[in-house]
């Protein structure tokens, strides 16, 4: 409730009113909905269910064993067993039946709540442990000027008395800012919990508003709420729809949900204090609504419906971390089927039931006709999706009529034993409209209501709750058009049971409304992302609590009786063909609903004769048990056996026949009579007829009708037929065997090497003498036989082998072996056998003297070559070493020496031999003298020597040999070393043989230092043509200068192997005495520079 709260109620009641009349769904601008098949069947969808025989059933009882004894409405599901529980000789009960003692009855009616200076707006009211009830909401006074607007809570017994009562306040008292607390929760130690709406003046928004109250009512701490998606002002800007508010019973921690407009569903927890502990808004593809929380010690699961595009819509289950609010996984349901179908598009609740299973409620799309009304097509107003405690899709179904609603005030309310009330809303005026109530339990419909509200204003449909003992309690806020002022509004406590009888006080008689089914499959959908610190702590409020008192109103009760339960069906042996009268006693008044539970297969759907007999036609004959049940303060359950009878409704022995001679033919009446007399006195159901005659019987069915019939025996003349003489054949030929034309049928033996045991014509392929019989009907019952015998005549077999293969220079001999008259080969050859020398296919075919003939042939598939095999031709052994031949890839071979071996090693010398074989079989041959030993190389080394500590030595082998491998690793001819040590050289020669020497470098003192000439010659002579300085050493730097008297540089090197030829720019210089500088480093040592003098002489 908003700022629209400042209108008079009159207007309020109207506006809501008027405005349901075409609510905004998804589904209001499609036009031109088909129409669903014509539902003359409607009140039998909610009064019978039917069961397949394999089905395990639907029905009460079996419901009842898989939910578990909380799934049965109310308290408890009884079998009745009435007197000494038989009926015309057949047990009424199925075994172990319970006997019925329950005797009750069922209180129900509405008693109104009136307040003379206030209006209060009631939200959803709440049980407390203790069998009371918790109204919460929003207090108006309109008294006088300026107007309030406050929060209330009151407690008052489940008939509206008031045990306590408490307007709720801001102490600052600020004018028009209003509270609304829509929801109460009692927590475990009886404290209360108020979760509502309020005005912020500050950020313009609608703040969610959380107060703790005592079990009497006095305020313990007040805290309020905002949502960082808020936009700033109130509407779809602050929009929060509250679906669940929980308790943690573990530690007293608080958990609510609910959803934002144009984002996801949030969940907040905070503590007892209300400090807000995490709060997140988990993301999904689409828009979403949330069903509700369901907690265990450290898991939650949160369930949601996601609408998809395009009329889609989606189950949706998150568990969570309870510590964080972390996801830990996902799971997710698609509803099925036309997507222009009714489709669930809000949520309601999610309920668990006792057997662990969850039950999630919204409305539905096509819950109106467009564009108008005409009552003529299937409305669909809301649905319950079943899944089970492992979150697996058991079933889904909902509630439809042709009754057009305003969607505003369509509600399902469900209770943890699976029962549930339906109720719905059609608007007339602002004050007069038609609720239609239906009272289930998974699926039936125990009872309907209509009730009727003429002058009465209704904003809000809460949730009803279902009551300790049974039946729902409903409170809201009503408006009475014939009052004035505050007069004209009061609080409607009203109480329903499934037993209740029809009336002005609780809702006329009805049967407008069924269920029907829709389906769910699971499809892969992950959540989008988390959004974290979503609701956080708003402006701080001060709130307290003001006493104020409420007076009962006009009240109606009803008082039901609904505690017998008893089928009377009119016999329980049906003959066929009949139908079977039931008649249901029950208590006067009792307005439970009968259920029917039967094998449909068995069974046909039942026709209501008037309120208390229904007639049931069968398909044909068996038993089963016709199971009702009856809502009433316990379920009532009653059966009774049915038997139909196997009976015949007719006897037909046949047409008039004839007998051939010899044979015989069986009347048969059929198994299904009781009593047989056949003409000579016999009594079973067949007859043997063995001469002609005529033949009569008289046969009584189990009901005592008695039928009769007679068959004419006539006698008919002999039979021939003629197969022709006995035949031969040879080996495995065929033999067409016919028989003449003009029979009914042709029955074949032996059944051996034959083509067909029935028709004319057959093939027979013996494979020794044999005889075949034929039994050929010229008419019906009347037979001709006949034998023919083949005779076989057999050649010898022929076996040339199998196919192969020989070397070169052989050859393979093919024998046919005697027998036989004569010979063919393929060669042209007539004799018994031939040689094979060639590749090819070689055939024969081989005729005895009675003209049968063997046949069969041979490929010899290649010739071939003998393997060529080559040993080396090198005749010499190297000096004490040895040499390996090696005779190539064979099978097998055989060497002169004994050895089996691909390759022998050989030291002495001698002749060599040997002979392969191939993979064929076939075998070559080669051999190898060795003449000659060669003396390995030696002494190709120089003599031991040495070097100086900065000297190089090169160390080279005379002559040339194939190999070389140098103890250094090199493979050339020569190296060079500047370290002393023993070096060794192992060389090959031309003919493979190896040897080696080694020499040993030693380390000798040398000069050391610079010495420079002082005179050359350069005149072209070949001696001392050139100046330049000798360096002994490790040289690490060397620079060389020359200057003429002028002390010009007419020559520079960094060479200390180049000098000075005495020219200066190609110019000879004069005999003079010339300048040196020479700047060098020697083994490490510091760099020295020396100067001297040279004597040019020409």
């Amino acid at each position: 409730m908003t700022r629209t709260l400042l209108l008079p109620f009159l207007l309020l009641c109207c506006s809501l009113a008027a405005s349901a009349q075409k609510p905004p769904r998804r589904d209001a601008s499609l036009p031109g909905r088909p129409d669903v098949a014509p539902w003359d069947a409607r009140a039998l969808d909610s009064l019978f269910v039917a069961r397949d025989r394999n089905s395990g059933g639907t029905g009460i009882a079996a419901r009842a064993a898989r939910a578990g004894s909380g799934r049965a409405p109310y308290r408890a599901a009884t079998w009745r067993r009435p007197g000494n529980g038989t009926q015309n000789g057949a047990p009424r009960n199925e075994p172990g039946a319970r006997q019925q003692s329950t005797v009750c009855y069922t209180y129900s009616g509405r008693n109104f709540l009136e307040q003379d200076s206030l209006v209060l707006y009631s939200g959803d009211p709440t049980f407390t442990a203790d069998g009371n009830v918790i109204v919460s909401g929003q207090a108006n006074y309109y008294r006088s000027a300026p107007y309030q607007f406050s929060g209330f809570c009151m407690k008052t017994s489940p008939g509206g008395q008031v045990i306590w009562a408490k307007v709720l306040q801001d102490i600052a008292n600020v004018p028009v800012v209003f509270i609304n607390y829509f929801r109460s929760l009692e927590l475990k130690n009886g404290d209360i919990l108020l979760f509502g709406r309020t005005e912020n003046r500050v950020t313009g928004n609608n703040d969610i508003i959380i107060s703790r109250l005592t079990g009497g009512g006095n305020v313990l701490w007040t805290r309020t709420y905002e949502s960082r998606f808020w936009q700033g002002y109130n509407g779809s800007g602050d929009y929060f729809l509250l679906r669940s508010l929980r308790e943690d019973p573990l530690n007293g921690d608080i958990y609510f949900v609910g959803s934002h407009w144009g984002h996801s569903s949030a969940v907040t927890r905070m503590d007892a204090l209300g400090t807000i502990l995490w709060s997140n808004v988990y993301r999904v593809w689409n828009t979403d609504r949330a069903f509700g929380l369901v907690q265990n010690d450290s898991t939650l699961y949160l369930f949601r419906l996601e609408l998809g595009s395009y009329n889609e819509s989606y189950i949706n289950i998150t568990a969570l971390r309870k510590s964080t609010g972390d996801t830990l996984f996902n799971k997710c349901y698609r509803q099925t089927g036309d997507l222009q179908a009714a489709r669930l598009y809000g949520t309601f609740e999610m309920v668990r039931e006792s057997n662990g299973h969850f039950l999630l409620s919204g409305p539905t799309t096509r819950y109106f006709e467009f564009p108008n009304h005409t009552g003529s097509i299937d409305l669909f107003h809301a649905g319950i999706i079943e899944l089970d405690e492992q979150l697996n899709f058991v079933q889904a179904y909902g509630f439809r009529n042709r009754v057009e609603s305003n969607g505003a005030n369509t509600r399902i309310s469900l209770a943890e034993d699976g029962n549930g009330l339906f109720t719905m809303f059609k608007f007339v005026t602002g004050y007069k409209g038609f609720g239609h109530i239906s009272l289930f339990n998974n699926r039936r419909i125990y009872q309907q209501r209509k009730r009727v509200h003429v002058n009465e204003g209704i904003p809000y449909e809460p949730p009803s709750l279902p009551m300790p003992g049974g039946g729902f309690l409903n409170v809201k806020l009503m408006g009475d058009s014939t009052m004035t002022g505050l007069d004209r509004s009061h609080l409607d406590y009203y109480r329903i049971h499934s037993s209740d009888t029809a009336s002005q006080c609780l809702g006329l008689a009805d049967s407008s409304t069924s269920t029907w089914n829709f389906n769910f499959e699971p499809v892969v959908r992950l959540s989008d992302s988390v959004l974290r610190n979503v609701i956080r702590e708003s402006t701080p409020r001060n709130i307290s609590g003001t006493d104020f008192s409420a007076e009962p109103g006009p009240a109606c009760t009803v008082v039901s009786h609904c505690d017998t339960l008893q089928l009377l069906p009119a016999t329980t042996v049906i003959c066929p063909g009949s139908d079977l009268q039931v008649t249901v006693r029950k208590n006067a008044g009792c307005g439970s609903a009968i259920h029917f539970d039967y094998d449909s297969s068995w069974m046909r759907a039942p026709q209501r004769l008037n309120d208390t007999t229904f007639s049931f036609s069968f398909n044909g004959p068996g038993s089963g048990y016709l199971r009702g049940s009856l809502a009433g303060c316990v379920l009532h359950l009653d059966s009774v056996l049915l038997s139909v009878l196997p009976a015949q409704t007719s006897l037909n022995l046949g047409p008039d026949t004839a007998l051939c001679p010899g044979n015989s033919l069986v009347l048969d009446a059929g198994a299904r009579f009781g009593a047989y007399t056949w003409q000579d006195g016999s009594s079973g159901s067949t007859f043997t007829v063995t001469a002609p005659g005529s033949y009569h019987l008289v046969a009584i069915n189990s009901c005592g009708t008695v039928f009769r019939d007679t068959v004419a025996v006539a006698a008919r003349p002999p039979v021939f037929i003629d197969l022709g003489s006995d035949r031969s054949k040879c080996n495995g030929d065929t033999v067409q065997l016919q028989a003449p034309p003009g029979f009914l049928s042709y029955s074949w033996s032996n059944n051996y090497q034959i083509s067909s045991l029935s028709g004319p014509a057959v093939q027979v392929y013996p494979l020794v003498d044999t005889a075949y019989y034929i039994r050929a009907e010229k008419t019906p019952g009347c037979f001709a036989f006949d034998t023919v015998r083949i005779f076989v005549n057999r050649s010898p077999v022929i076996d040339l082998g199998a196919d192969r293969s020989f070397c070169a220079g052989d050859s393979a001999v093919f024998n046919a072996g005697p027998g036989f008259h004569q010979y063919g080969w393929s060669s042209g050859a007539s004799t018994a056998q031939v040689v094979a020398r060639a590749p090819g296919l070689y055939s024969v075919t081989a005729t005895t003297s009675q003209g049968c003939s063997s046949r069969d042939s041979v490929r010899v598939t290649a010739v071939h070559a003998a393997p060529d095999v080559h040993l080396s031709r090198e005749s010499w052994l190297c000096a004490g070493g040895s040499r390996t031949l090696d005779a190539g890839p064979f099978a097998a071979y055989l060497w002169s020496t004994g050895a089996s071996s691909r390759s022998i090693s050989v030291a002495t010398l001698g002749s060599y031999r040997v002979q392969v074989t191939d993979a064929n079989g076939c075998t070559g041959s080669d051999s190898v003298a060795i003449t000659r030993v060669v003396p390995a190389p030696r002494d190709f080394l120089p003599p031991d020597t040495a070097i100086c500590t900065y000297g190089e030595l090169t160390l080279a082998a005379p002559g040339p040999y194939s190999g070389y491998q140098w103890s250094t690793g090199a493979v050339t001819t020569s190296i060079t070393t500047a370290q002393p040590g023993l070096y060794w050289l192992r060389v090959t020669d031309r003919e493979g043989c190896a040897g080696t020497d080694s020499v040993r470098v030693a380390s000798k003192e040398c000069l050391s230092g610079l010495f420079v000439p002082d005179l050359f010659t350069p005149n072209n002579d070949g001696r001392n043509d050139r100046f330049r300085p000798l360096l002994f050493g490790q040289v690490g730097y060397y620079h060389f200068v020359v200057y003429n008297r002028w002390g010009q540089a007419v020559f520079t090197s960094t060479d200390r192997g180049s000098g000075w030829d005495g020219t200066f720019k190609g110019q000879k210089q004069d005999t003079n005495t010339y300048v040196w500088v020479c700047t060098y480093q020697v083994n490490g040592n510091a760099i020295r520079t020396e100067k001297g003098t040279v004597q040019l002489l020409r």
